[in-house]
């Protein structure tokens, strides 16, 4: 359908390549042919798990904690792209068979079904005499499923060891691995909990909730320190600082959980990608968790349009995922150290690069900075 404006309206029929010649008005000599390929409509046609199985301890004696484990689901469609679930993916556990035939008790709890997300959580007394003589641990399993697509998790739940008989302690961990992506239809900031527990013999026995100290580490190089003394993060090589005010990127919550963020979806912040080591000291010995810190997000293109203008800013367009950006907020720095922002500067303005902050919508926010390295003149 010729719109009469330059605009050619294409109504597909069926799946398969359709060709778009496009002829000279006057001469009807070929110009060009397009190739245009009509794919399926999306389906879903996989679902998957980042963990097959996760292992929890039963009978703690602290009052505040619950050993729980937090799942996330992936579905794609059968372009291997991410599917759109909304409400749709459930998650249900099963209850565990004791030694009693046809009897069946629950020893996990699923809870917070969102954002493909959900949470696997202990029962916090389990009675392991139901599973056997001396026995200490137990196996059920999750369903989750997003229409007809299913995929189950295993959960071992194991008892506690006796806490009069720590002889060591390990840190364990909400994730291993994250993606710092801040999407436009997030519901909440990324963050990963650790939790440091005594141990016997390298069981759990207890949950260590004070006296004790952590440092945050990439590299080598220590970015951040907390006790329980002072619980929120004390920065010793802030990492990605380009937001005011900064977010405390470790502190101390309840029951002696240390709570890392991975992003902070107001301000567009968010921890840079790459390795990171959680070191706890107590009792004078040393632990540590290791955290991958991956980033999917697409990067901000600062492109420069004009050598010369009225304005720094009018010299440049911002692109984010290949969209220009109407109404980005926008800062320009040079090189010197400490960077001065040279954003309204005038004559002859060098940049190094420039801190780029995009409404992604619903309250989320992204900022990046953008290398530049380019000379504009301002008149």
């Amino acid at each position: 359908e010729d719109d009469k404006n330059g605009m050619v309206t294409l109504t597909p029929n069926k799946v398969g390549t359709a060709y778009l010649v496009i002829r000279d008005e006057k001469t009807q000599n070929v110009v060009k042919t397009l190739p245009i390929v009509i794919v399926a409509q999306r389906k879903p046609v996989s679902i998957s798990l980042d963990k097959s199985s996760v292992s929890l301890t039963s009978g703690f004696t602290s009052a505040t904690y619950e050993d729980k484990a937090e799942v996330t689901v992936s579905v794609k469609d059968q372009y291997g792209e991410d599917y759109p679930t909304g409400t749709g993916v459930t998650a249900e556990a099963a209850q565990a068979n004791t030694t009693t035939p046809s009897t069946k008790v629950d020893i996990v709890s699923v809870s917070g079904v969102a954002d493909n997300k959900f949470t696997v959580t202990a029962v916090s007394s389990v009675n392991f005499e139901q599973f056997g003589k001396d026995a200490k641990k137990a196996t059920t399993n999750v369903t989750v499923k997003f229409g007809d697509l299913s995929r189950k998790l295993t959960v071992n739940v194991a008892k506690a060891a006796d806490p009069a008989k720590v002889n060591g302690y390990m840190v364990d961990a909400s994730a291993t691995r994250v993606d710092a992506i801040i999407k436009a239809d997030a519901t909440k900031d990324t963050t990963v909990s650790f939790q440091t527990f005594g141990t016997v013999n390298g069981a759990k026995a207890s949950v260590v909730e004070g006296d004790f100290s952590a440092i945050l580490s990439k590299g080598g190089k220590d970015l951040y320190t907390i006790s329980t003394t002072s619980p929120k993060a004390i920065a010793v090589n802030p990492v990605n600082d380009i937001v005011d005010p900064h977010p405390a990127v470790l502190e101390i919550t309840s029951g002696g959980a240390i709570k890392l963020n991975i992003n902070d979806r107001s301000s567009g912040w968010k921890l840079e990608a790459g390795a990171y080591t959680l070191k706890v000291k107590v009792n004078n010995k040393e632990v540590s968790k290791t955290l991958v810190v991956t980033d999917t997000q697409p990067k901000v293109e600062v492109r420069r349009v004009k050598t010369t203008s009225n304005s720094v800013k009018d010299c440049f367009e911002i692109y984010y995922d290949g969209k220009k950006q109407d109404s980005p907020t926008v800062n320009y720095y040079n090189a010197a150290k400490p960077a001065v922002n040279v954003t309204e500067n005038a004559g002859t303005v060098s940049i190094s690069y420039a801190i780029v902050t995009i409404d992604l919508g619903n309250g989320n926010s992204l900022t990046q900075k953008v290398n530049i390295g380019l000379t504009v003149r301002v008149e």
